[in-house]
């Protein structure tokens, strides 16, 4: 963080210089350092907040919350920024991509929803199959007891059959 600032403050900018507070934030955030590439652009929003350039920071932060290499990204804090910037009649620099990002997070989002309902069915599925296969080894040894128990008695009564022929005879 200390090098791009100090290379920001080398090329004669400072952190309430808007395009070099932006250069700076985007270095942070090539480099996977999201958190303080958006802490830099809070800071300047928070510090200049009737400028254009602290409105456009609600667009880079809401493309930062969705890169899938931020491990602290939140799809529903990108959205809520989107939808933000989007709804603002002030001018805004990124209005198509922000639209175009827009509309794939939403889809992102949907999917993600899916995918994890149909992850939660199939571990339901696969519980089900687990109770079933459970289930029927039950059974199976259930009729392999009663088939002992009937060939036991089958014997039982072949032995006794004989017996009284051989009393008889």
């Amino acid at each position: 963080v200390a090098g791009v600032l100090l290379t920001a403050g080398c090329s004669g900018g400072s952190d309430d210089d808007g395009p070099v507070v932006l250069a700076s934030a985007q270095a942070l955030a090539a480099t996977g350092e999201f958190g303080s590439a958006d802490s830099l652009l809070a800071g300047f929003a928070r510090r200049h907040p009737l400028t254009h350039e602290a409105f456009e920071t609600t667009y880079w932060r809401a493309l930062f919350e969705l890169d899938p290499s931020n491990g602290a990204a939140s799809r529903i804090q990108a959205l809520s920024a989107l939808d933000a910037y989007l709804h603002d009649t002030r001018p805004r620099d990124h209005l198509v991509e922000a639209q175009t990002l827009r509309r794939t997070a939403a889809q992102i989002d949907a999917l993600t929803t899916a995918a994890e309902a149909a992850s939660s069915r199939v571990k339901d599925a696969a519980n089900d199959v687990a109770t079933a296969k459970a289930a029927a080894a039950d059974a199976k040894a259930d009729a392999k007891n009663a088939d002992a128990t009937a060939n036991a008695a089958v014997a039982d009564k072949d032995a006794e059959i004989k017996r009284l022929r051989d009393e008889l005879a």
